[in-house]
């Protein structure tokens, strides 16, 4: 990113300004053009220009923009959006840009990941590819209560046929129930 953010920046190829933000700062009518060359971009803060309907477009190279190239915008860390787009955006058009999102600090709640927000306003885009970033894996959940026991199984028939298992609130069959055992006593 070369230039500087002054005062006048952006008016021409010699006068450019250093960020999209500031860029976007200096445009004063819903027409204007935010020309941004070919190249990778690490946004400090979301880029808000509530400008209006204003063209943010990249792949410019030496002042002509470059149909096949987008100019890489990666948001700021820990999850912020490359460009936060409110009512006050309503029309703005983003052109040959690719929008990186960022991972959330791990810990970060919620840890969701946000490339580009869109709010209220109408956003138009044109070849731009927007990547949002993986978010952060959510905390661990209690575990489940125990389940009611269940139902009694049925009597065993005779010394080799089981009783049939009792009925439980999940829907399974429990356990084979004992076989019927004599208590008569022989002697021999």
């Amino acid at each position: 990113a070369d230039g500087k953010d002054a005062a006048g920046c952006g008016t021409s190829l010699p006068l450019s300004c250093q960020t999209i933000a500031y860029g976007t700062a200096q445009c004063g009518s819903a027409d204007c053009l935010v020309a941004v060359e070919y190249g990778e971009y690490v946004a400090a803060a979301p880029i808000a220009p509530a400008k209006g309907a204003i063209t943010i477009a990249g792949g410019f190279v030496g002042g002509t923009q470059v149909d096949q190239y987008q100019s890489q915008i990666t948001a700021p860390a820990d999850g912020l959006p490359a460009f936060d787009l409110k009512a006050a955006d309503g029309g703005i058009v983003l052109s040959h840009l690719l929008v990186v999102g960022t991972k959330p600090a791990a810990g970060k709640s919620p840890g969701q990941t946000v490339a580009l927000r869109a709010s209220g306003g109408a956003l138009t885009l044109r070849a731009v590819n927007v990547l949002a970033a993986g978010g952060v894996t959510g905390a661990a959940s209690a575990d489940g209560a125990a389940g009611a026991d269940g139902a009694k199984g049925g009597d065993g028939t005779s010394a080799t046929a089981p009783g049939a298992g009792g009925a439980s609130s999940c829907g399974a069959a429990g356990g084979t129930g004992g076989k019927n055992v004599s208590n008569t006593a022989s002697s021999s």
